[in-house]
């Protein structure tokens, strides 16, 4: 995937969203050039505009997982919060908890924009192209981006809205999620994009097994990504709005928002030398709580992309998908096969081999590999929701202190949907395990 270098604004409406998409793309191609003011919608029909377009799809969904990591990452006890420059009460209680009161940040409304604009790249598209946009390697494009952006609304977010329209189960954001891969799927055999297709069948993978129940045709696409392949949401050092904040919010340089002090990864990687799941301590407790700044370094540096699915995360799949069959043993060649290559950071050493006796502790296995593997990629939060939800057997983390697993209908759109009101969502779902305090 091309690296995108632009910067996003809001996207009130559909004219205005590819408006700002293209002043701002446009801006990132020359930087000693000042904004050239306006550009009309029709503009944007032009085929010479509809990479710039595309661009903006891909960075409203990096502007979407970061926050999404960012916040979720407290609440599933991958970080630990040390500060409150970014969003939401500027001191506890209640940390990471995703109350309504907190979701003030645009949290909700970047991860919905992110959607929309993906969405509205392949109508216009589809309009000025007409039949041939069945072979367009823009709209394969925009259409990998809408299945992922439709991804992280289904893994995080409590009820599906679309576009102002009545609350409807979380399980839509799955199925448009479905359908626009498998779209991006042959759209992008068509068009020649190699690309695009194993990353749509990735991304297909990891919504029709999780959260689809369909595993055997999961298990198919997850085969078809081969182990090395990576797709990520790409950032940059150019200016601010392009960074890697996961990385930056707790680097020290200026921000010491958030440690590694205090979250269950502490004490993984000093036991283990994982090499998923680095940190370092700063030596300093300068932090706005007054805690240890231990640093993560999965990221180094704010340009670092983030991963959306690789296919390390298809063995994942594919031995999630063999417990759901009964056959843990197969998981667990699966699981063994995915650390055959990890040294330990601790002592040189390739990391053990894990052993199982039954399927208990197979699946406990397959919850801490998987914690593991997406450390700080924004999935955890969603992982222990649909297994907390299921009763999925085997030990993972106690999430009894945290109210939800996922995000509420923020105000915004209590105020501004017809459909419902400001006392829609107030106990939009509680965590089945909440004991409260």
């Amino acid at each position: 995937m091309k690296e995108i270098r632009n910067s996003a604004g809001g996207v009130p409406g559909r004219g205005v969203a590819s408006l700002m998409v293209l002043l701002l793309a446009l801006a990132a191609c020359d930087f000693e050039v000042s904004n050239p003011g306006p550009v009309d919608d029709p503009q944007l029909n032009e085929l010479g505009a509809h990479n710039a377009v595309v661009q903006g799809a891909s960075f409203a969904l990096s502007i979407a997982l970061w926050q999404l990591g960012y916040i979720t990452g407290e609440t599933a006890d991958e970080i630990t919060r040390s500060g409150r420059n970014f969003c939401c009460p500027k001191a506890p209680p209640r940390v990471g908890e995703l109350l309504r009161t907190q979701l003030e940040a645009p949290t909700w409304n970047v991860t919905h924009r992110a959607r929309f604009v993906a969405e509205d790249a392949t109508r216009r598209f589809e309009e000025i192209v007409g039949a041939e946009a069945s072979s367009y390697p823009p709209n394969a494009w925009a259409k990998l981006y809408a299945g992922y952006a439709s991804r992280l609304l289904g893994e995080h977010m409590c009820t599906a809205f679309f576009d102002g329209g009545p609350p409807e189960p979380n399980i839509r954001y799955f199925e448009r999620a479905e359908a626009a891969f498998t779209e991006a799927i042959a759209v992008g055999q068509a068009a020649g994009v190699a690309e695009v297709v194993t990353a749509a069948h990735a991304g297909r993978a990891s919504v029709r097994g999780p959260w689809l129940g369909k595993w055997s045709e999961a298990v198919t696409d997850a085969q078809q990504v081969p182990r090395a392949f990576r797709f990520q949401a790409v950032y940059s050092a150019v200016q601010e709005n392009n960074y890697n904040f996961l990385q930056h919010m707790g680097a020290g340089a200026p921000w010491v928002d958030w440690t590694v002090w205090g979250s269950d990864i502490e004490g993984l990687y000093l036991n283990t030398g994982d090499p998923r799941i680095p940190w370092v301590d700063r030596g300093r407790t300068d932090t706005p709580m007054g805690l240890p700044l231990y640093e993560q370094r999965k990221y180094t540096s704010v340009a670092d992309n983030i991963n959306l699915a690789t296919g390390r995360e298809m063995l994942l799949i594919r031995a999630e998908a063999a417990l759901e069959a009964g056959d843990w043993g197969g998981a667990m060649l699966l699981l063994n096969e995915l650390r055959s290559d990890l040294v330990s950071d601790l002592t040189g050493n390739p990391l053990p081999q894990l052993t199982a006796a039954n399927a208990e502790e197979a699946w406990t296995h397959l919850k801490s590999e998987r914690r593991l593997e997406l450390w700080l990629e924004g999935r955890r939060m969603p992982d222990l929701r649909r297994w907390i939800g299921d009763g999925t057997p085997g030990a993972q983390e106690s999430m009894s202190h945290r109210i939800r697993l996922c995000f509420p209908v923020n105000n915004t759109e209590a105020d501004n949907n017809v459909h419902i009101d400001r006392a829609f969502g107030d106990n939009e779902p509680t965590n089945p395990t909440y004991i409260g305090g």
